[in-house]
């Protein structure tokens, strides 16, 4: 157990200065995820729902950002940090289409936002019926899609380092 521990302190030190989500940094402290976000983070609401869904997981959500300005989308993202070490170690989006949206422009939204990570990452390593999976800089950015017939009803995205960034 304790080997699982120094690896995963480790790891956190590996991944720090990996940009990522919302000009943070992987290996970031809680303090300095508050400069750069400013008012926009805040504190998680108390309650299972803004924590990991394993409860055996090394990280805790210290941090929410309400307002993701991802267009054509509401949501909010959950900044979580290592249990042990209190540094940045994932960025989650929680994303659904905007309500007022007809159907196509739904569509449309999340092509712009597959098109944007595309701009963004390059090309996807791996994209099945519900998954997109990128790898770039040290960072892995996974996303996950609940369609019917094409159109969006929720969309998750995890930004995590990757193995190599961990040192792993």
């Amino acid at each position: 157990m304790r080997f699982a521990f120094v690896l995963a302190a480790i790891g956190t030190l590996y991944a720090q200065d990996v940009p990522t989500w919302g000009g943070l940094t992987f290996g970031m402290a809680e303090a300095q995820a508050r400069l750069v976000l400013g008012a926009k983070m805040v504190k998680p609401d108390p309650g299972a729902e803004h924590q990991p869904v394993d409860q055996s997981s090394g990280n805790v959500v210290m941090g929410v950002v309400r307002e993701t300005s991802v267009k054509g989308f509401d949501g909010e993202a959950s900044l979580l940090f290592d249990k042990g070490s209190k540094k940045l170690s994932m960025v989650t989006l929680m994303l659904t289409p905007q309500k007022d949206l007809s159907n196509q422009a739904k569509t449309e939204a999340f092509s712009r936002l597959h098109s944007d990570l595309v701009k963004k990452y390059g090309p996807p390593v791996s994209v099945t019926d519900n998954t997109i999976l990128f790898r770039c800089g040290g960072q892995s950015i996974d996303v996950f899609a609940t369609l019917a017939k094409d159109v969006p009803l929720l969309v998750h995205i995890a930004y995590e380092p990757t193995s190599a960034a961990k040192g792993v």
